[in-house]
């Protein structure tokens, strides 16, 4: 018999049990999920400084311990820590969804303790976690008497790990964590142990008078920090550092590598700089903020204007390529300067502190570095200058060092990638090409005769006949 009239009928929507686990099944990685416990200490921090946390692996047994510092929970806050979703944390905390703990340890584990004491409480709390029996949304703790020796702070006991402990794995994780959290660590706000050694954060070495400040608002939303150029580590090109920006939220990476406002190229391979964001939403994983929204759109445009006005491709190409930038000895040694002796191109001065504005601008005496065309031709007919094949690796500063000596010599040196004639051929092609009107070839690469960082230069005659 259908209905006369409507009626209001209570549906029940909780979430089933096991959704708790499933938060698990995330493409997390061990750095991420160990990152989710130092969040929640730090957050926790209260008075502490600094805050300790302690990671301890057993790849035998398949067990991880975080314990830290901070201030510990009570019987509530413990609770909510256990919630899925539920946060009494606000926008000045990393953590503000109320998934990360949850989601970090079903993620590494199917069974984990908790531990905690609050800072002046009475009680320890212990509570275990098991998915093979937690089949309804309900829990039980149990509470232990203080005693003298007891410290504040939690202690997270992870069994069963079900990923990899072994040493390339947790070194990576080190390397991680100290990326993400180096502003912290650096400013003695946070101490990260793992396996009794502390994590040591990298630091960004800067080539003197390459560095700008950058501070705008958006849509009442504060960007502010710095670009510049960082210094490779030796004449191989290598870096301690990930070329781009890294955004920060709440002193903490969010992301690394992102070119905002700024078109990834080689004379920019040494851009370096840190974007914080704090007024900025991120994903609920905290591994990305949150595009498209009017906001974002709104710092992409300033961004593109702010780094547009430093005209970083000029300034940072033209200070990275000076010829006091390398300086390699008759035995191949590289004695690059350090910022101590590194002496800053003239009118490249570092901004200094300032009134926010809505773009930072170079140093008004800064003369106009003179342009570089790296244009290839496929006919040698300007002047009939002899063409000379590059073959580079990954060292762009280099090859670019030797493309200028080149044609200091009047020559033509010839690159693939920079030749636009040829820019919709097949790599095979172009080889064929250039290596049809080249006379000579410059090969750069590694001494094999040395585990060193030597650069080595050959020569060799190439054409038709040869």
């Amino acid at each position: 018999m259908k209905p006369t009239s409507s009626e209001e009928i209570e549906l029940n929507i909780q979430p089933d049990p096991s959704v708790l686990f499933k938060l698990g099944r995330s493409n997390f990685t061990l750095a991420f999920a160990l990152g989710e416990f130092i969040d929640n200490a730090y957050d926790a921090r209260g008075t502490t400084c600094p805050v300790v946390v302690e990671i301890t692996t057993d790849e035998q047994h398949k067990t991880i311990i975080v314990s830290d510092n901070a201030s510990g929970m009570d019987a509530e806050e413990l609770e909510a820590a256990l919630t899925v979703g539920r946060t009494k944390k606000d926008k000045d905390h990393i953590g503000i969804f109320g998934f990360g703990l949850k989601a970090a340890a079903t993620y590494l584990s199917e069974r984990f303790r908790i531990e905690t004491c609050k800072k002046g409480g009475a009680t320890i709390l212990k509570v275990d976690v098991d998915s093979r029996t937690f089949d309804k949304w309900q829990l039980r703790a149990e509470a232990f008497p203080v005693s003298s020796s007891t410290s504040h702070g939690s202690r997270l006991t992870l069994s069963e790990v079900n990923v990899s402990l072994g040493n390339s794995e947790i070194e990576k994780a080190k390397r991680e964590i100290a990326e993400v959290y180096h502003r912290l660590i650096v400013s003695g706000r946070l101490e990260v142990l793992v396996n009794g050694e502390p994590i040591k954060a990298p630091a960004f070495d800067l080539i003197s008078g390459l560095k700008w400040d950058i501070d705008f608002d958006v849509n009442g939303k504060r960007v502010h920090g710095w670009v510049g150029a960082g210094r490779p580590v030796r004449m191989g090109g290598q870096m301690n550092f990930t070329p781009g920006f890294y955004l920060v939220r709440k002193d903490r990476v969010v992301k690394k590598g992102e070119w905002i406002g700024v078109k990834p190229h080689s004379r920019l391979r040494t851009m370096v700089g840190e974007i914080q964001l704090d007024d900025f939403e991120v994903n609920n994983n905290k591994t990305d903020f949150l595009r498209g929204t009017p906001a974002w759109v709104a710092l992409e445009s300033q961004m593109t204007q702010t780094i547009a006005s430093l005209k970083l491709k000029k300034t940072i190409y033209t200070g990275t390529t000076k010829k006091s930038r390398f300086k390699v000895s008759s035995a191949g040694e590289d004695t690059t300067p350090g910022p101590s002796n590194q002496q800053a191109p003239q009118g490249h001065q570092t901004k200094g502190p300032a009134s926010r504005t809505s773009a930072a601008t170079p140093q008004p005496n800064a003369p106009a570095p003179a342009p570089s065309k790296p244009e290839h031709p496929t006919t040698a007919e300007d002047g009939n200058k002899p063409m000379v094949f590059v073959v580079h690796g990954l060292d762009h500063v280099a090859r670019d060092e030797c493309v200028k000596m080149l044609k200091e010599l009047g020559l033509y040196p010839i690159i693939l990638q920079e030749s636009p004639a040829t820019a919709l051929m097949a790599i095979l092609d172009k080889f064929e090409l250039y290596a049809k009107k080249s006379v000579y070839a410059v090969v750069m690469g590694l001494l094999k005769k040395s585990l060193s960082s030597d650069v080595g230069l050959g020569c060799c005659q190439i054409g038709p006949q040869g």
